[in-house]
């Protein structure tokens, strides 16, 4: 095959048909994922959907051009296997109407028959041969029948992708000079080129230029002006925030509310929702789907894309290298789980990943005598753990056993979704105090502190928590602690609130913390563990009432961070200069020779060491410069308790001994957890966890008044992420409390702020410094009880909202998967985003 050749069949349609000519569409039925529509689902029983359209997605190099017509006769194939999807769906029995485990209580044979037959026709629509056909058969030449009106386009995209993809094809090239014995091979190179919407492009940007930006003119955005994104102080170049490419066979879907884990440089996507048409102009008809959904949904779940009928279940697991851009979809084995929403996933070894939580959604279709589908949506709890062994894909189950504690002999481990969770490590280097190798120290003796409870807001307490609690004593069996070593490399798992279904269609927010610990049987080479079939869960209860505990929630922004990286080297300095001395007993005998030639290099005399300043063991300490008064100590709520364990540690002046168990350790790890929602009364308030010490501490936020002082402040966001980059605390996405009574209550932003006012958190990336929680790139104006940012609300209009996605911090990036978004002061609809969006912030705070 010639490279002009290549070149002239392969036509690429980069833009994205805005019209959205769909056929068989009601004119008076909406539009797509319209806020009116999320409304109407709550209100009414039954409702009607649209196909909710994209803001930004992939399209295939190989792509050959689809005129019209072949565009109505994929939306036509769509409407019909979407037909053929729901048809597979039956009756759901009386006897499943419970809210157990769906491994335990739903696992029937005609739950497995009904998923199998559903996922032969998901499969259909996950097919993206027509996409890549022309590329990979060098024989084949495509048919396209053009209008006149369509040549002079077609010419255009045709030069546009000439010299846009030029450099993929030489590297293509250089692929089929290789004598390959599959010809298969070669999809996997197929480049996925990132479209926006142009209704997208450079709407939201907080600074809006008059003059062109080098952006305008670009069709496949590969960067995008960063401003839309952040503040422009942190945008420090124009690039910041990109879209990338994708070398893949297939074509990653638009998910949402799906679960998405980074294990050494790979990203495991797994669940959610997908969309069932790949673009806007190949979305089917949905006038002949009534749809009863699943009512009373907490933010940031919203009906009219939990319930929408174009959004079917994903029972795929999808891989992408982190590295090299390249997206896989492994066949999976074992126990395979059920295509779960809210699901979390955590880190169990370097080879595995243990996911729990999420429920899934059951479909009953009854077609009616005028060909109307009418579907029944209800959720399913799963309250069932599953492994994956990332070298096989093999699934694994585990049941979960809630350990008793104090008077509870049988106590409950509810079904939730919507929950923290995350991974400790269990090695025994990784805390103080800790004799037995497992992370928690379950027969701790601390000493009571002296000043009591101390005050939440300045930072941790230094009260201890509980003293041979029974829920603990209980967890720590014998045959526990002789595990220990067996269970080296294996990480216990922390899981906090979230929501538990209470009725058929009514959720309770939850505050308890649990600790899963899941037991190794067998131990091989290369990572390799075999776990037991059960875990036991043991709860972590408060010490006492009065020590402060989150309030019930779900859905918050949670990260683990080390917050002794910085607040530890004063530490380090003191403790040097307390205990460093030199031994003169060590020392030679010095050498009475002198060398012949002292110009030489080597023959230089070296310094007198009987006139080095040394230190023997009783010269006591010196004196060493005060750290305790420095700011960070008065703003870091670590710092203090860090500089105080210190001295508490410091003895007479002796030589350094090597870290032992007993000493401090200086990799402090703590859960840094925000926000949430109990049901729609949206959370303002942030925690910090401390691993070690398992104690709660509530963390005031701060913002840079006007009046050249920082007063506190409250953030309220659910659905949002965290992570944390060079000292800061970033927050993604995420629903403001405004959103809320929009979305949910119907309230108009209009009727609450007089006068209008701009609500902190507004922008889609908000930035805290961890040493000051206080927030970056912003000033407030207000008090303490209705403070709001400063910026002009005429240039704002266009911020938007997302929620539904998942966020990977990898290698300084951070990767956003998925989601829905929106744009906040607009009554414009929910559009989905297909392709992956990567920001680059810098490594350290900036001096703003």
């Amino acid at each position: 095959m010639g490279k002009m050749e290549l070149h002239a069949h392969t036509p690429v349609n980069f833009t994205i048909d805005e019209d959205s000519h769909r056929t068989g569409v009601a004119p008076n039925e909406g539009m797509p994922g319209k806020y009116i529509s999320q409304r109407q689902s709550e209100i009414g029983n039954n409702s009607i959907f649209t196909p909710l359209s994209y803001m930004s997605n992939y399209i295939s190099v190989s792509s050959p051009l689809f005129t019209k017509d072949l565009k109505k006769r994929i939306r036509i194939e769509n409407e019909d296997l979407l037909k053929r999807y729901y048809s597979s769906k039956k009756s759901i029995s009386h006897a499943m109407y419970r809210h157990g485990s769906i491994a335990s209580d739903s696992e029937t044979s005609n739950v497995l028959n009904e998923r199998s037959r559903s996922y032969v026709w998901m499969n259909k629509f996950l097919d993206d041969s027509r996409y890549l056909a022309t590329l990979f058969e060098p024989d084949a030449t495509p048919e396209v029948h053009l209008s006149s009106e369509e040549e002079g386009e077609w010419e255009k995209r045709q030069a546009l992708r000439t010299h846009a993809a030029s450099p993929y094809f030489k590297h293509f090239q250089r692929l089929l000079a290789v004598d390959l014995r599959e010809p298969d091979v070669l999809k996997k190179h197929n480049l996925w080129i990132p479209m926006i919407k142009r209704g997208w492009r450079n709407t939201f940007s907080i600074d809006q230029e008059e003059e062109d930006s080098l952006y305008d003119g670009k069709v496949s955005p590969l960067f995008i002006d960063g401003n839309e994104y952040m503040t422009k102080d942190y945008d420090l170049y124009k690039g910041s925030t990109s879209i990338p490419s994708i070398f893949s066979e297939y074509r990653l879907p638009a998910l949402v509310h799906h679960c998405a884990v980074e294990l050494n440089g790979k990203v495991y996507i797994l669940g959610g929702l997908m969309a069932c048409h790949k673009h806007d102009d190949e979305a089917p008809s949905l006038r002949d789907f009534v749809v009863d959904g699943i009512k009373n949904l907490p933010p940031p779940l919203l009906s009219s894309v939990v319930n929408n009928p174009c959004m079917i279940n994903n029972g795929r697991l999808y891989v992408m290298s982190a590295y090299s851009n390249s997206l896989r979809r492994p066949e999976v084995s074992g126990q395979i789980p059920p295509p779960l929403l809210c699901m979390k996933g955590s880190k169990l070894t370097e080879r595995h990943i243990f996911f729990y939580g999420g429920f899934e959604i059951r479909t009953e279709t009854n077609i009616g005598e005028n060909g109307v589908f009418h579907l029944r949506k209800r959720a399913y709890m799963n309250n069932t753990g599953y492994i994956l062994d990332t070298m096989t894909f093999n699934f694994t189950r585990v049941e979960l056993t809630a350990v008793p504690y104090k008077l509870v002999s049988y106590p409950t481990l509810a079904a939730r979704f919507g929950h923290v969770q995350l991974s400790i490590s269990n090695n025994g280097n990784n805390t103080h105090n800790n004799s037995n190798g497992s992370y928690f120290n379950h027969q701790r003796h601390h000493e009571n502190d002296e000043n009591g409870d101390g005050s939440p807001a300045s930072g941790f307490e230094s009260t201890s928590s509980e003293a041979n609690s029974p829920a603990v004593s209980v967890g720590s069996t014998p045959a526990r602690l002789n595990n220990a070593l067996h269970n080296s490399g294996v990480h216990s798992i922390l899981i906090f609130g979230g929501y538990k279904q209470t009725g058929d269609d009514d959720y309770e927010a939850l505050n308890d913390l649990w600790k899963i610990d899941v037991p190794v049987l067998v131990k091989g080479k290369r990572g390799y563990y075999k776990f037991g079939s059960t875990a036991n869960a043991t709860i972590l209860p408060r010490s006492s009432p009065r020590d402060p505990w989150p309030s019930p929630r779900a859905f918050p922004a949670d990260c683990v961070t080390n917050v002794r990286d910085n607040a530890t080297k004063p530490d380090l300095l003191e403790r040097l200069q307390e205990n460093f001395f030199i031994d003169k007993s060590t020392f030679p005998a010095q050498d009475k020779s002198r060398p012949l030639f002292k110009s030489l290099p080597h023959a230089r005399s070296e310094p007198d060491r009987s006139k080095i300043l040394t230190r023997t063991k009783e010269s006591g300490t010196s004196s060493t410069s005060s750290t305790t008064g420095s700011t960070n100590a008065s703003t870091n709520p670590l710092l203090k308790q860090c500089l105080t364990s210190s001295s508490s540690h410091s003895a007479p002046t002796k030589p350094l001994q090597p870290r032992s168990k007993t000493q401090p350790n200086f990799e402090h790890k703590v859960l840094i957890m925000h926000g949430g929602s109990n049901k729609t009364d949206v959370c303002r308030d942030m925690w910090w966890y401390d691993i070690e010490t398992e104690t709660w501490s509530q963390i005031t936020t701060h913002g840079k008044h006007e009046a050249s002082k920082m007063i506190p402040i409250g953030v309220g966001l659910v659905g949002h992420s965290l992570v944390c980059v060079g000292g800061m605390a970033v927050f993604v996405g995420g629903l403001l409390q405004e959103d809320v009574d929009f979305l949910y209550h119907g309230v108009d932003y209009e009727d609450m702020r007089i006068p209008p006012q701009l609500a902190i958190g507004s922008d889609f990336i908000n930035l805290f410094d961890l040493a000051t929680q206080c927030l970056l790139g912003h000033t407030v104006i207000g008090d303490e009880t209705n403070a709001y940012l400063r910026d002009d609300l005429e240039a704002r209009l266009g911020v938007i909202l997302s929620c539904g996605f998942t966020v990977i911090q990898f290698n300084g990036d951070i990767l956003l998967f998925g989601g829905v978004v929106s744009r906040r002061f607009e009554t414009s609809g929910l559009n989905l985003r297909g392709a992956v969006l990567k920001c680059v912030l810098p490594s350290m705070k900036l001096a703003i």
